[in-house]
């Protein structure tokens, strides 16, 4: 059975999550508990799931699931926004990478040939935003990488095979310092936002159907593109572009109040 790239693109980001909590927010107390985290701890999971089984199940329709992205996106930005702006970007950050998963790469029994291009491009993305924090070039990356599932298979191969990773640790290292509570949940949005990695793939009537997906699969050399309806492909942009647009706004908003 194919690899798929969201599997082992997430056990990077598990890895590298792991780094970034090791080096949190210097000077936060053990006991210092921010209620504004744990309530988006909570909160956040519990939303994305209610939404999902009332209007993003595999059985969803255009509308509905529509309506539920709407609601998630909106409610992961106004609990990012009553966050520290560190904090506040690693959130959404994490929405972004949540919403890069519309699409996906299978590999042939023989994708060895990825992992060192995939890490070279993880290391280089992490090295970079930990030297010159930007974070929204790299949600920028990761908002083409999503893009590109309109476009031709080998462009869409490209994109998530190399950008993405490099989209991901650029986006993920500018985000230090950031607090514990906030690494925990910005972590846990790209596993629990499953509308656009699960959802979307069953908005064609086949799919529904027959309970799979028919998203179509174009294969190009060793790996094969699956990308959803061009509906989703639109809204997972759109998502990321949101997500960047608030993390400027929070910015400009910290620079005035200061």
């Amino acid at each position: 059975m194919p690899s798929t790239v969201p599997v082992w693109i997430l056990l990077a980001a598990t890895l590298l999550v792991a780094g970034v909590a090791l080096v949190a927010r210097s000077g936060q107390e053990t006991d210092d508990v921010d209620t504004r985290l744990v309530t988006l701890g909570v909160v956040l999971p519990l939303a994305f799931t209610a939404l999902y089984a009332r209007l993003g199940s595999t059985s969803t329709s255009h509308g509905s699931w529509v309506t539920a992205m709407v609601i998630a996106v909106a409610v992961t930005v106004a609990l990012a926004w009553r966050l520290p702006q560190h904090d506040a970007r690693f959130i959404l950050a994490g929405l972004a990478i949540g919403a890069v998963s519309i699409s996906s790469i299978s590999f042939s029994s023989d994708w060895t040939w990825a992992v060192p291009a995939v890490g070279a491009a993880l290391a280089l993305g992490v090295a970079v935003g930990w030297k010159r924090p930007m974070p929204q070039l790299g949600m920028g990356l990761l908002a083409v990488t999503a893009l590109s599932g309109l476009l031709d298979a080998a462009l869409t191969t490209v994109a998530y095979v190399f950008v993405l990773p490099l989209a991901l640790g650029l986006a993920v290292a500018s985000c230090m310092p950031v607090a514990v509570g906030a690494v925990a949940s910005g972590f846990v949005l790209p596993f629990t936002l499953t509308l656009f990695s699960v959802s979307a793939t069953f908005l064609d009537p086949v799919s529904q159907e027959f309970g799979w997906s028919t998203a179509p699969l174009e294969e190009h050399g060793p790996a094969a593109v699956t990308t959803p309806i061009p509906l989703t492909v639109l809204a997972a942009t759109a998502t990321i572009v949101v997500a960047m647009s608030t993390i400027h706004l929070k910015r400009v908003r910290t620079a005035v109040v200061t």
